[in-house]
């Protein structure tokens, strides 16, 4: 669901440009004015994000007791405290996933919160990527750019940036598999810098998606 910015702009500057009108320049009413479009925007983005929860609400009741436990309540408030922030507007589809989702990952409490760290961290044009790269996944697991730019229809530099981008924070790596078995130790990689799909990358995806 997009939120109104325009509408938002309105409410808030209304009020403000009158004050302004009195006492140029004004700064109070601008304050006012900048305060008015926040709440504005604020309120759009709960409703969209309780928007997009509500279609998934069967899902959030089978796992009620998860909620409500420690490693959930905080998981919920951390989620909830993001998706209200105005910088992650874009995000809203995806925290609603992530709230919905976070109860798959049983007690692996380090990896929900690492996933939520890296959804805050990435652009929304990047967790578009990660999920165009696991639709449309290469035979080997390398991450091309100009594949994934084919499908989406962006320019390649665009789709490298976002591949970058995913790099960065670990949801692609070089070293796509691991020996766990005694000394730990990769067992499958690419040359470093190399963007592959990993374990990570699948985890991730899934856990920001229906």
């Amino acid at each position: 669901m997009a939120l109104d910015k325009k509408k938002a702009v309105l409410a808030g500057v209304t009020g403000g440009a009158l004050e302004l009108a009195k006492v140029v320049p004004g700064l109070g009413a601008l304050i006012e004015s900048v305060r008015g479009y926040q709440e504005n925007i604020e309120n759009q983005q709960r409703e969209a994000f309780v928007e997009v929860l509500s279609i998934r609400m069967d899902e959030m009741r089978d796992n009620a007791e998860w909620y409500k436990s420690p490693d959930g309540e905080e998981f919920v408030k951390k989620v909830v405290a993001t998706a209200l922030n105005a910088e992650y507007t874009d995000k809203i589809e995806y925290l609603a996933n992530v709230l919905v989702n976070g109860p798959q990952l049983a007690n692996d409490n380090a990896r929900r919160q690492k996933f939520v760290e890296m959804v805050r961290q990435l652009s929304k044009p990047a967790l578009d990527v990660l999920v165009a790269s696991l639709k449309h996944r290469s035979g080997t697991g390398q991450v091309i750019a100009g594949d994934l730019a084919r499908i989406l229809g962006w320019h390649p530099s665009m789709v490298d940036a976002c591949v970058q981008e995913l790099y960065a924070v670990g949801a692609f790596s070089n070293v796509t598999a691991w020996y766990t078995q005694g000394e730990i130790h990769p067992m499958t990689s690419f040359q470093a810098g190399t963007a592959a799909v990993t374990d990570i990358t699948q985890g991730l995806a899934r856990f920001i998606s229906c």
